[in-house]
């Protein structure tokens, strides 16, 4: 059993957004299995080289999918994102200077990044396309 179900609640209706979302919840779901598993340690390695590649795609399209909507909260926006590549930064750099990254404290901090940023940030600014495409209907 998965540790995070997707909801289609967490959806934005832009795609590629919501299938990057997604995959963060199969980065989830796949280090709790190793967790369960007992193959931990070689999951962390691998989770965290993954989110490094995730931020930054995943940002990149969120940061130009916001200013081509004149999204009127980008710059609030755009420093939630900095802290959070800054955080995905620090554990990779910690577990290269060889600091143990405890397998809790990362799914804890994907875990609340999910329900957090995604969940309540990026579903403002999914409230907002949806007042977009209702006024551009009208």
């Amino acid at each position: 059993m998965a540790l995070f179900e997707w909801d289609t609640s967490y959806e934005l209706d832009i795609p590629q957004i919501d299938n990057q979302h997604k995959e963060l919840v199969r980065m989830i779901n796949d280090l709790y299995d190793s967790i369960k598993a007992g193959q931990a340690p070689e999951t962390v390695n691998l989770i965290l080289s993954q989110l490094l590649k995730y931020v930054e795609i995943h940002f990149d399209t969120e940061e130009l999918a916001m200013q081509e909507m004149g999204y009127p909260d980008f710059q609030e926006h755009l420093v939630l994102h900095e802290d959070l590549r800054h955080k995905v930064f620090d554990l990779k750099r910690d577990q290269l200077q060889g600091r143990e990254i405890a397998t809790f404290e990362l799914l804890y901090f994907l875990t609340g990044w999910l329900k957090e940023h995604i969940a309540h940030e990026d579903k403002l600014f999914g409230k907002f396309i949806h007042k977009m495409k209702r006024s551009n209907l009208a």
